[in-house]
This record gives structure tokens, sequence and C-alpha cells, in this order.
């Protein structure tokens, strides 16, 4: 990975956003994205996580990951039994970051990450493309869930050096971040 990422529209094959990179500084590898939609956002927006962890150096596994919130804006939302499509991208912007151990010498990476989807009770709606009512359910997407590990030198005796892994699970809550007037780091 370069670092970047690119957005591609699948219902026309053609690429409508690229990450803005600057030459003078890289960041690290990207290594996980997920998404999450906002509950009842009258506006078209879906939010993109991305997961970098550090360079690795000197034998370790990375030094300070981070997880970056990005808000893509759309022109139009279609909704489609359960399912939601976006079209016309109008702009992405970064609303968020935070740096998990912000510890140079930490031995942290960022495992998996993962939006949970559940299912809501059935709803009537009207769809765009059929213009006839249904019912399906509606797929909530608001949390997102973060694993990280880290390990730290633990010195018990002199000379004697072990890893001690420390394991990390983040839920964000695009609700209560939407409720609290949308951040941009967090406060915990």
């Amino acid at each position: 990975s370069f670092g970047g990422f690119q957005i591609f529209s699948l219902l026309e094959e053609v690429l409508i956003f690229t990450y803005p990179l600057s030459t003078k500084h890289l960041p690290p590898a990207i290594t996980h994205f997920t998404f999450q939609e906002p509950e009842n956002d009258p506006r078209p927006f879906v939010y993109v996580w991305v997961a970098r962890n550090g360079l690795p150096t000197q034998g370790r596994l990375g030094s300070s990951p981070s997880l970056t919130l990005y808000q893509l804006a759309f022109k139009k939302k279609i909704d489609d039994q359960g399912s939601a499509y976006y079209q016309e991208m109008e702009g992405c912007l970064q609303r968020f970051e935070h740096m998990i151990w912000p510890d140079p010498y930490s031995d942290a990476v960022v495992l998996n990450c993962y939006t949970v989807e559940r299912s809501l009770p059935v709803v009537d709606t009207e769809t765009s493309f059929s213009k006839s009512l249904t019912r399906h359910p509606v797929i909530d997407r608001t949390l997102a869930v973060f694993m990280c590990l880290k390990t730290k030198r633990d010195e018990e005796e002199e000379g004697d050096h072990m890893r001690v892994p420390q394991g990390l699970m983040v839920v964000f809550d695009l609700n209560q971040w939407y409720h609290s007037q949308m951040p941009v780091f967090a406060c915990w």
C-alpha cells in the first residue's frame, strides 16, 4: 500500500476519488478499512475508517497505529430493500483521527476492524427503483469495532526481558459521535 486510497464507482466503473498524498510526507501503509452509515442523517453521507499501522522498525511490529474517519458526501442516496446506493460523489473530508498508544517505542498493531450490522424492525417504504410499497428490514451500521495488540517490555528481574501482550478493543458509535457534535479527536 502507498498510504493513500482510491474510490471507484462500481455502477459506472470509473475512478471517482483519490486520496491526495504529499510527496514530502507519505503516511504509513493502510492495513484495514471499514465503513459506517448514519442512522437518520437527511444528507447522503457515508463514513469510511482507515486504519494504519506504524512503520515496523528493528524487528518490532510497528508503532503508533492510527484510526482516521473520512466523511464521503454524495448528491444522491438511493434506498432499496435495506441497501443504500450512493451516487455522484461531491467530496471527502477527514473528520476524526485517533492515535492508539501514541508511544513511539510501543510495539502495536491494528489486528482487525469491522462494522457491526444489526437488523432493526421491519419498516414500510417506497423504493426508488420499483416505486411500490415494500417491507424490508433496516440495517443499522452505526457501530464500528477496532481490535489492537500492543506488547511492552516487563522487567521483573534485572536483565530478564519478557514481552507482555495487551489487547484493546474500541467500539465507535456514530450516533453518539453525532450527538457529541462530531469532535475531531477522542476525549477519553
